[in-house]
């Protein structure tokens, strides 16, 4: 299932009055939630919805990875740029995710030949 909303400005740092602090929710593809799968997972987002279907199942069932991060304004940045920095920042989490590490998951060697496992 898809995240609800891609990211999130949760606050600004005290002290960086030119940065905030945001949620980047990435899509886990199907198939490979249980390697993100974290039952206490909770978001940093006070107004993520809870119970079935929610934001909170969907980080815990894996289907969902939440990444907090800082955006901050360059020197003569304006908003449009940080927005900007933040859509490119959930581009990168994204793709990070998609990259499957679990190509030869369970792949076994019973002392006279492999048994090919993976996850797609």
């Amino acid at each position: 299932m898809a995240a609800r909303f891609k990211i999130i400005v949760l606050d600004a740092p005290r002290g960086q009055a030119n940065a905030f602090n945001v949620a980047l929710w990435a899509d886990v593809p199907a198939g490979r939630e249980a390697f993100f799968a974290n039952a206490n997972a909770v978001s940093a987002w006070k107004d993520a919805t809870t119970g079935a279907g929610s934001d909170t199942e969907k980080l815990q069932l894996g289907q969902v990875v939440e990444r907090v991060t800082t955006i901050s304004r360059s020197q003569g940045g304006n908003l449009s740029q940080m927005q900007a920095d933040a859509i490119a920042a959930h581009a990168v989490l994204q793709a990070e995710v998609n990259v499957n590490l679990w190509t030869r998951y369970g792949s076994t060697w019973d002392g006279s030949g492999w048994v090919a496992g993976g996850v797609s």
